[in-house]
């Protein structure tokens, strides 16, 4: 996985566009700490998590450990609204939503980005 990031100080989105073969959970963890560390030094609360240009590996574990993130992280994530972009969402992709909601994450599961900013620009 390889990911870049952007943030658009007027809308408060900070974009992540992930690139290449993208595995849950570990690669969902690693964006998961990028997001609590931006979002700890720049304020950021809104991500939008561009993954529509990757190679999902995933399965029903793995998907449901990516939507569990635990201790400092948990409580650092728990204030920000992430939303993530797949070219066509699958049923894995509904189950982490409803997951990381389950736990008092603010994520929603979008087919394309137009729906995603909507979502994100309705504020935390």
């Amino acid at each position: 996985m390889n990911y870049t990031h952007e943030f658009d100080e007027t809308s408060g989105i900070c974009t992540i566009q992930v690139t290449g073969v993208f595995r849950r959970p570990e690669d969902s963890d690693e964006l998961k700490r990028f997001a609590a560390d931006f979002f700890t030094s720049n304020g950021c609360r809104l991500f939008l998590v561009d993954v529509s240009q990757t190679e999902l590996i995933a399965g029903t574990m793995p998907t449901f450990y990516a939507g569990t993130p635990q201790g400092e992280l948990a409580r650092v994530l728990r204030q920000v609204k992430t939303a993530f972009v797949r070219r066509s969402l699958t049923e894995d992709d509904h189950f982490l939503e409803t997951v990381a909601v389950n736990r008092g994450f603010k994520l929603r599961a979008f087919d394309s980005i137009d729906k995603a900013v909507a979502w994100l620009a309705r504020g935390t």
